[in-house]
């Protein structure tokens, strides 16, 4: 018996050894979401939400690669657009969490467009009902939302003005979009990761690695999912940034390594604000009423100087250029 488990045991090792990168590699870009499709069954498809007045529309977009994006769509309230003769105050895409889906973002939605904007909640390649062969961390999602967004403007079905909202890896995601496209006027973020790095270290689904294995992780996941690191790295995106930003965390969050917002802010060069939720504070409990909590923090930071602003010179530039919408 005690032969056996031995062998068992260095079994075991030699697997870690051996097989460890490859594994956690596996783990990076096919990461578990079945958290995100449960709760998204639970919310309900696109076609029942529709139908209750949860949501204005259910769509899939279709990419070069194969691949496919699930959301849904949530237009402005008419009962704010009537006084803005029919026009929402902006567009917000809302981008969930690793391993979530668009459900955890749908009271949010349904709340900013009470405030009167259109809303985009679309779910990240494999996720929800999204297809796609591997997570990319933002190397490939930004030019999903790109090409979404592209297509929503050309069919004039959302306002011009788009602002990004992302939580956690989805305010990575945020950030790395927000940078490669020159239609979005603002991005906020809510806790994101600087690098994959930061994302790996912050995710329990890696406890088990050994820090000096992270970065052969980092390189064969993104051979797999053929992407580069730099690609995924909000940090490096914060420096090519050149609309606003404003970036939340939650002071003493000892699930949250608040360097990592703070990498991001300090690499930004443009405008920027940091929204520091400090302990004990009215707002630190947020995470148990965060549709109120960040639908505020978006319907601020939209209609602020730094946003409008931005929008304004934008829009000059282009009517100067003949290519405003």
């Amino acid at each position: 018996m005690k032969r056996l488990a031995s062998i068992l045991i260095l079994t075991g090792l030699i697997f870690l050894v051996g097989c460890g990168t490859d594994y956690y590699a596996d783990q990076m870009v096919m990461p578990s979401t079945s958290s995100g499709k449960t709760h998204q069954n639970m919310a309900g498809s696109g076609e029942s939400l529709k139908a209750k007045g949860k949501i204005s529309d259910f769509r899939r977009a279709e990419f070069a690669d194969g691949s496919q994006m699930d959301y849904w769509l949530i237009n402005a309230s008419p009962e704010v657009t009537v006084e803005t003769d029919g026009a929402a105050m902006a567009t917000i895409i809302l981008l969930h969490d690793l391993g979530d889906s668009k459900s955890s973002m749908l009271k949010l939605g349904q709340r900013l467009s009470e405030l009167g904007y259109d809303v985009v909640l679309p779910d990240l390649r494999t996720h929800g009902r999204s297809s796609g062969n591997f997570f990319t961390y933002g190397a490939r999602e930004q030019e999903d939302l790109r090409t979404l967004m592209d297509q929503l403007l050309r069919e004039q079905v959302v306002s011009p003005k788009i602002i990004a909202f992302g939580d956690g890896v989805g305010g990575s995601i945020a950030i790395i979009y927000a940078a490669s496209d020159p239609n979005c006027m603002g991005v906020v973020a809510n806790q994101p990761y600087s690098d994959l790095r930061g994302t790996l270290e912050g995710d329990s689904a890696f406890n088990m690695l050994k820090e000096d294995g992270v970065d052969d992780v980092i390189d064969a996941g993104c051979a797999k999912g053929d992407f580069r690191p730099g690609d995924a790295s909000a940090a490096l995106s914060a420096m090519q940034l050149r609309c606003p930003i404003r970036v939340i965390r939650r002071d003493s969050d000892v699930g949250y390594d608040s360097d990592q917002a703070q990498r991001i802010y300090d690499c930004t060069s443009g405008h920027k604000e940091m929204e520091v939720v400090e302990y004990g504070s009215e707002d630190w409990s947020y995470k148990t009423g965060t549709t109120e909590f960040f639908a505020t923090e978006i319907n601020e930071f939209a209609l602020g100087g730094l946003v409008t602003g931005y929008y304004r010179d934008v829009m000059k530039q282009r009517q100067a250029a003949g290519t405003a919408p």
